[in-house]
Order: C-alpha cells, then sequence, then structure tokens
C-alpha cells in the first residue's frame, strides 16, 4: 500500500491532520504504530474471560449434571481422552505380535486402570464366546479334563503367587526369551521406593535388607 493511499483510514486521517506531508520514515513510524493498533485490538476483542475462582461458581456447578446410567458402561472424562495405551510402530512387524504401553505418567497412585493395562500379543487379542469356549487338558495328565467357563469360574479367584528373584548377572535371562532378570527386580525396587522412599540395590530382595535400608535413610 502507497503511504498516500493510508490518508483514507479514519484513525490515519485524524493523526496526520495536524502533521506534515508523510516521508518515507514517517510512513514506516506510522505504519509500525497502526499495526501495533490494530493487533492490539484483535487480542483485547477476543480475549477469553478468566476463569472462575471461589467464591465464584463455576459453570459446571450451576446446573445439574448428568443422572445415573447416561453411560450404561463408564469411559473416561472428556478431559482425558489422551489418556491412552500406545505402541511403538517401528518395534514390530505387525500390531498382532507386539506390546503397548500403559500411559504411567498420566496416573495417579499406584492402581492402574482396566482400560490401561499394557498389552502383550503374540497372535493378536482373541475375540472368544464364552459359550463355546473349552479348555482342554490332556497329555501326560493322570486325568483328562475338557472344562467349560462356568467350570473355570468354580476355581479360586485370587491363587497363591510365589516370586523368587535370582541373583545371577553373569548369565542370560531365562523366560520366553526377553530380560526378566534385567525388568522385574527393578520394577519391584521401584514400587518399594514409592512406598517407603528407600532404594534396594541388590538382590534377592528380603526383609532384613528393607529394614537395614529404612534404618540407613532414618
Amino acid at each position: 500500500m502507497q503511504p498516500e493511499s493510508w490518508r483514507s483510514i479514519p484513525l490515519v486521517s485524524r493523526l496526520t491532520a495536524a502533521a506534515k506531508p508523510l516521508a518515507r520514515r514517517g510512513f514506516l513510524k506510522l505504519s509500525a504504530a497502526l499495526t501495533g493498533s490494530i493487533a492490539l485490538g484483535a487480542n483485547s476483542g477476543s480475549a477469553e474471560p478468566a476463569p472462575a475462582s471461589p467464591p465464584a461458581d463455576a459453570p459446571w456447578s450451576q446446573s445439574l449434571g448428568a443422572g445415573v446410567v447416561d453411560r450404561p458402561y463408564g469411559r473416561p472424562a472428556d478431559h482425558e481422552a489422551g489418556v491412552i495405551r500406545r505402541n511403538v510402530p517401528w518395534l514390530t512387524a505387525t500390531t498382532e505380535s507386539s506390546i503397548s504401553f500403559s500411559p504411567l505418567q498420566d496416573l495417579h497412585g499406584i492402581i492402574t486402570p482396566n482400560g490401561l493395562f499394557f498389552e502383550r500379543h503374540h497372535a493378536g487379542r482373541p475375540d472368544i464366546d464364552p459359550d463355546q469356549h473349552r479348555l482342554m487338558i490332556h497329555g501326560l495328565v493322570e486325568r483328562p479334563l475338557v472344562l467349560n467357563m462356568k467350570d473355570i469360574l468354580r476355581f479360586p479367584q485370587v491363587p497363591e503367587l510365589v516370586y523368587d528373584l535370582i541373583d545371577r548377572p553373569n548369565e542370560r535371562p531365562w523366560g520366553a526369551g526377553e530380560p526378566a532378570a534385567a525388568v522385574v527386580p527393578s520394577a519391584i525396587s521401584n514400587a518399594v521406593f514409592d512406598a517407603i522412599g528407600v532404594r534396594l540395590r541388590s538382590v534377592p530382595f528380603t526383609p532384613d535388607k528393607v529394614k537395614a535400608a529404612m534404618k540407613g535413610a532414618a
């Protein structure tokens, strides 16, 4: 836009009514001032109001919320839409044989919601019909069995769990080809630190080691 064209703008005409004809330097100064004024006006016109804080009432507290069973099966709040499991696309060739990761950085406490537990699949997630599912136990057993879901659900829900951590740093990890001996102790040590604030840096983890670590931190 040429300098003389700015004179048709009301704001410019008022600012330059008593001024000398615009030279190049004066035009540049006026352009900068006018641009800043327009930007300031745009920002002030589109600025969002500050959120209500006590004792003011927030918008969601001024009306009734949704009633019971508006969601027959519960789901996370809309504000937590980004709290989801994620995978690493380049880690495996397909997602049917891969893993997903829990968003631990977004969770609070030590309880992981069911929908955010990490996954480990070797042939995809099966879609099982519980009415048709059967479990066969045969081979080198005294009494072969075929169990349906009703039979399976009669078993105790929480079996006894026994953990043995063996210190063998010079041997390769055992199991299904995964570094279980390296990952599990570290995870348990982190859990102990989160619970009582002390580090256990050598296996096996025993009550005496925990007590000694707690005395050393006192």
